[in-house]
Parts: structure tokens; C-alpha cells; sequence
């Protein structure tokens, strides 16, 4: 058993087998994405998240509502804002949702796209979609615009095909922005 392991191991080093997940670069460092759970796995064995597939430093953590995010670095040029599902799920009021949402765009130079939380059956994200749609100038619709699922079994997270096409809406929006076309 050791043996194969060390074989394993030494194979994920070296050659591209289908067990191993790919080397992950940053090549963007000028972007940030803030996220929760669907940035930090795909769900999909040892593929890459979006994020990862594009080079974008991300800033996830699974479980995690908009409230935790203290702030936008400005550090960043573009910040993509991936967050609400949670937010729903918390409980947390529109109220106040709002309000950080507002203080966060209110508090950076970076320009900001936001990504909408998906619909999904188990969680009525409806009220938090309307808000970042109402205050949010830049925007990327998952489910409308990148042919996203969710389509994991709990119907929450994404799979290699979620991801493949969340790279794509992320890629569109990053060009978008190195043309000046957006706000």
C-alpha cells in the first residue's frame, strides 16, 4: 500500500493523470474574487474551480454570508462579489443585507461586479438577487448568462459544467473591463 501511495504521489508531481488536480497560478493578481462555498470546491474530483481555471486570487469560505466580508480591498483593480445564497439561508434581514452591501461598494476603488446568488429550491435567494440587481452596476447572472446549474445532487453547488461556464461569464466580464466597458 505504501508503494502505491508513493507512486501516487510521485505521478501527481510529475505527469497529468486523471487523479490529480491540476497546478493552480495566479495570473490576474490585480483581481479579487469574494465567495463562499461555490468558489471553494468544485465538486467534480480534482478539477478546478472557476476561479482556478482563470487565475483570479480568490477570497472563499464555505458557509460564509456578505456580512463577513469587511470590506473590498482596494488592493484590486476588479472584485467580483459572489455572495447572498448564505445571507438567505442565515436569515439575514434585506435591511441589512443592504445596508453592508451599500457600505461595501461605498468603500473601494476597485470596480465591482456582482454575481448573483443562484435560484435554487431550497433557499428563497429571490429578495437578495433583487437588491444586489437594484445597487449593483456590473452584473453577472449565473443561471441566465453561463449556462449554470447548479447541478451538484444537493442543488446547491456546482459541477465541472457550472464551473466551466462561470469561467466563461468571469472571462467575459474581465475583457469587458480591459475595454473600459465597465462602470
Amino acid at each position: 500500500m505504501k508503494t502505491l501511495l508513493k507512486i501516487i504521489a510521485i505521478s501527481c508531481l510529475g505527469l497529468n493523470i486523471s487523479a490529480c488536480k491540476p497546478e493552480f497560478k495566479i495570473l490576474h493578481p490585480h483581481i479579487i474574487y469574494y465567495g463562499d462555498s461555490l468558489c471553494t470546491e468544485n465538486y467534480s474530483p480534482n478539477k478546478l474551480t472557476a476561479t482556478q481555471r482563470l487565475g483570479i486570487p480568490e477570497n472563499c469560505k464555505y458557509g460564509r454570508p456578505m456580512r463577513d466580508i469587511a470590506e473590498i480591498s482596494s488592493n484590486y483593480t476588479l472584485a467580483f462579489l459572489a455572495m447572498g445564497t448564505n445571507d438567505a439561508r442565515l436569515g439575514v434581514s434585506i435591511e441589512a443585507f443592504s445596508l453592508h452591501l451599500n457600505d461595501l461598494l461605498s468603500n473601494t476603488s476597485a470596480t465591482v461586479v456582482c454575481v448573483l446568488p443562484n435560484i435554487v429550491s431550497r433557499i428563497n435567494t429571490s429578495a437578495v438577487r433583487a437588491e444586489m440587481a437594484n445597487q449593483c452596476v456590473n452584473i453577472i447572472d449565473p443561471q441566465k448568462e453561463c449556462d449554470v446549474g447548479p447541478r451538484f445532487v444537493d442543488g446547491l453547488h456546482y459541477t465541472e459544467k457550472d464551473h466551466v461556464g462561470m469561467a466563461s461569464c468571469i472571462q467575459k466580464a474581465m475583457t469587458a473591463f480591459d475595454n473600459d466597458e465597465l462602470l
